[in-house]
């Protein structure tokens, strides 16, 4: 059985009603590579293994990536570039290209480490405390990212959010 079969087929009823042309399918071995050289944690790589995006999918203002576009925010594009080496890893963006991210410094759960939600706004050369104040978390699990995210429950701008707390 497939760890994510509830959550996946939330996502793709979501998709269905909604007329996103997406479908899911199996990730191509060179991408789960290079996810794996990267270390992305098992329970995100064993997503992909099954359920790749053939392209972005977007609920609410979030947005679920391929790898390719993991990729691209991972290496070419603020803040994943600068985030990449203080160990968070992009599994999405925000409709105002904020990123969400798998953070490496937490615990993993089984379900896959805590996710942040990691502002545009980081600039290069900043010093990596000033990076680590722009990130919230937005879930516990790589799980629970995928539940809030079918949920409509993720917060997709981090100006907004930190101005309100």
């Amino acid at each position: 059985m497939f760890r994510y079969d509830d959550e996946l087929e939330r996502i793709k009823a979501f998709v269905d009603r909604t007329d996103q042309d997406v479908t899911f399918g199996p990730a191509e071995d060179s991408d789960i590579s290079y996810m794996q050289e990267l270390l992305y944690p098992e329970a995100v790589t064993e997503f992909y293994k099954v359920a790749e995006p053939s392209h972005w999918v977007e609920i609410n203002g979030a947005m679920l990536n391929t790898i390719a576009d993991m990729w691209g925010e991972n290496e070419n594009t603020l803040p994943g570039d600068m985030v990449l080496p203080l160990g968070y890893l992009n599994i999405a963006t925000s409709f105002t290209d904020d990123t969400y991210c798998i953070d490496l410094n937490s615990t993993d759960t089984g379900d896959g480490p805590a996710v942040v939600l990691i502002s545009h706004n980081i600039q290069e050369g900043q010093e990596d405390e000033a990076v680590g104040a722009q990130m919230v978390k937005v879930a516990e699990s790589f799980r629970e990212f995928l539940q809030r995210f079918v949920d409509q429950k993720l917060p997709t701008d981090y100006e907004a959010l930190k101005k309100a707390a």
